[in-house]
């Protein structure tokens, strides 16, 4: 079964006490990524096996500056979705960031080149997901903050939520197939794919995923049809697709109309793929290190690692708990679990502080059609 979903992009001011994860500074060597899940109570055993080996992917073949904690829970309806800070930064700061991040890897030599000295459109800013500012020292420490709603509870960099189908509605009441899939999609705008494209004007600000957006060779697409044409965008619709080369090569066309998803989604074209609109519930997508995904998130600032494993499917290590078994939810009923229980690889511990954050957060929601 095929699902259609559409998305909603909303920005809130969120205060909070953080969390100060432990970072990388400048100069020392690289370690792979981490990613730290902490689970509500109604994420299954068998669904978090799943969701260990859909992270296990990027924690196998990333490298990282910094640690990401993801929280992940239930929302009422609809498919499932991702929350996460985001920041706003100077194009000539985030340009100067990829370069210094910058390693030998094709993606990157390429990327970089086809980026210009200049901002190519509005305010010359920049938007990235704070994950994915972490990564390119934008801003250090790396930030969690105690999230009270949005489905999780907890400290953590940010939230997916599924539709309670996900965990429960395969055979014997197991996950579904798109369990795997559908997480990766979530991962992946977490880490820093999201568009900043609405559908209704040019934006003024676009995000690091944006500045590789073509329409053809040297000519970068930030226009959407705000209207929606049906089916997977394929006609009446200004020309968007994802380059790393400065647009000579077409890798996907992204879904750029109002169809149903997110303007950083991309088109179903050819075989199915974790980041296309909607999910392909009987044939779960996975991503590989020649996935558009993949190279998006290469050129964006994450890095492939010099031993890159193909890890689809593999089970990650067993987590052990950190600050209790437990956290309890502050926000009352309408908080999609009532409690989270916290793991992450031994030694880990999170620092609280009783300071405040002020910070916006993008969330992009997948709904069943």
């Amino acid at each position: 079964m095929v699902k259609k979903c559409y998305a909603k992009s909303v920005f809130l001011h969120i205060v909070g006490i953080v969390a100060v994860l432990p970072v990388l500074g400048a100069g020392q060597a690289r370690a792979n990524l981490m990613i730290m899940p902490v689970y509500g109570v109604d994420i299954t055993p068998a669904a978090r096996t799943v969701i260990d080996s859909a992270i296990k992917f990027y924690t196998d073949n990333f490298t990282g500056n910094t640690s990401v904690v993801l929280g992940f829970g239930l929302q009422p309806g609809g498919g499932a979705s991702a929350t996460q800070y985001n920041n706003t930064f100077s194009y000539t700061s985030v340009l100067t960031a990829l370069k210094a991040n910058q390693t030998e890897s094709a993606t990157d030599v390429s990327a970089l080149a086809s980026l210009p000295a200049t901002a190519p459109i509005g305010k010359g800013q920049v938007q990235a997901t704070s994950t994915l500012a972490a990564q390119l020292g934008l801003r250090t420490p790396m930030i969690a903050a105690v999230w009270t709603g949005d489905f999780c509870s907890g400290t953590m960099n940010a939230c997916i939520a599924y539709n309670p189908n996900y965990i429960s509605g395969g055979k014997a009441n197991g996950p579904a197939d798109g369990l795997f899939g559908v997480t990766q999609h979530e991962i992946n705008e977490v880490l820093g794919t999201p568009s900043a494209l609405t559908g209704s004007v040019t934006p003024d600000v676009v995000t690091v995923a944006d500045l590789f957006r073509y329409a053809a060779a040297g000519v970068r697409s930030f226009s959407t049809n705000a209207s929606s044409p049906g089916g997977s965008c394929a006609t009446n619709t200004p020309v968007a697709y994802l380059s790393v080369n400065g647009g000579t090569t077409n890798l996907v066309g992204y879904n750029n109309c109002a169809n149903g998803g997110d303007y950083g989604d991309f088109a179903i074209e050819g075989t199915r793929k974790p980041q296309d609109y909607a999910s392909n519930e009987s044939n779960p997508s996975a991503l590989t290190l020649s996935s558009s995904e993949t190279l998006l998130l290469d050129a964006a600032g994450w890095n492939i690692g010099l031993n890159a494993v193909v890890a689809v499917g593999s089970l990650a290590p067993t987590d052990s708990p950190v600050l209790g078994t437990s956290l309890t939810t502050e926000g009352g009923a309408d908080d999609g679990d009532p409690a989270f229980a916290i793991a992450v690889p031994e030694p880990g511990t999170l620092t609280l502080l009783g300071v405040g954050l002020a910070a916006t957060t993008l969330r992009g929601r997948r709904k069943q059609g």
